[in-house]
């Protein structure tokens, strides 16, 4: 994998530190990582992103909302 075109790329922000902060980290970390193949455009990457980013928000909400009941 290392030789295929793409990127990583990985940040971290300081958070509350959640319902238990003996049981949690107190920051948020998000990782991307990107592999195309060579002849993807860039709108096909942008919408891979678009499409995983939008995933990963709704997946979030559903967790939070099954923490609410």
């Amino acid at each position: 994998m290392s030789q295929r075109p793409g990127f990583v790329h990985n940040y971290n922000q300081h958070a509350d530190g959640g319902k238990s902060p003996n049981q949690y980290a107190d920051r948020i970390s998000v990782q991307v990582r990107c592999h195309w193949p060579p002849l993807a455009t860039p709108d096909e990457v942008l919408t891979a992103l678009r499409l995983a980013y939008l995933g990963a928000v709704a997946e979030y909400g559903e967790m939070t909302a099954a923490d609410e009941k």
